[in-house]
């Protein structure tokens, strides 16, 4: 089916369907945190609720995952402080990393080193 000959609601669903796949593609790419908080800000209700049916998992999970992912090999393989690894990873301060860190490998950065 061509778009120009979709109903209003096939339109709708295949923008939320391409949202969806935009806020993945994103997030696997690393688009910098401002310009991901302007996408997901302007994302409609459809979206929002699509994304954890199509992945199991929020906006904010998936962002953490990815941000963890990220933590591991940065904690592992360079001489980078934790503050500068929080930073890199768009957090506003190494205490909200340690927190999600601990939350998310029930360790603490510096315990997951040892």
């Amino acid at each position: 089916m061509q778009i120009e000959h979709a109903s209003p609601e096939q339109k709708a669903r295949l923008w939320i369907f391409t949202s969806v796949e935009t806020i993945m593609k994103c997030v696997a790419e690393d688009l910098p945190e401002v310009q991901l908080e302007v996408f997901v800000g302007d994302m409609d209700a459809g979206v929002s609720m699509l994304l954890p049916k199509e992945t199991g998992k929020t906006f904010s999970q998936l962002q953490l995952e990815r941000r963890m992912e990220r933590a591991v090999p940065l904690l592992q393989n360079t001489m980078l402080s934790i503050e500068e690894i929080a930073a890199m990873l768009g957090y506003s301060n190494s205490s909200n990393f340690y927190k999600a860190f601990k939350s998310y490998f029930h360790t603490s950065p510096r315990d997951y080193l040892s």
